[in-house]
């Protein structure tokens, strides 16, 4: 599996990821970015135009129960979201795009750990 590091400060970011795009194979999972600012604001790139889900997880691994989740729109291979977190301390989000195929994998992003300051 192809994943490409891009983020949106990268100024031909989008460029390369939708060149990624176009060079996969039609069965091959999507490529999803993620990123956090401030008090856990995401935003990343994704090489499909269906919507992305974050996912967020309590403590610095994705792993246990979701504690929140919220698809949004891709919108120029960008995407962005802001979750309401229930209380402080640390929490990791994953973004995941399905695949446009059926039969495809979807498409994971890294991990991102962000802390919420009460």
């Amino acid at each position: 599996m192809r994943r490409a590091v891009l983020t949106l400060g990268v100024g031909l970011g989008v460029l390369g990821l939708a060149g990624t795009a176009a060079a996969r194979k039609p069965h091959e999972p999507p490529v999803v970015t993620i990123e956090a600012s401030g008090e856990c604001a995401y935003y990343g790139l994704a090489s499909g135009k269906l919507p992305v889900t974050i996912h967020l997880y309590q403590g610095t691994t994705a792993a246990g129960i979701e504690v929140a989740q919220q698809t949004v729109r891709v919108r120029k291979h960008k995407w962005s979201s802001t979750l309401m977190q229930p209380q402080g301390g640390p929490y990791t989000a994953v973004a995941t795009e399905p695949g446009r195929h059926a039969g495809t994998p979807e498409g994971q992003s890294e991990q991102r750990v962000c802390e919420i300051h009460s």
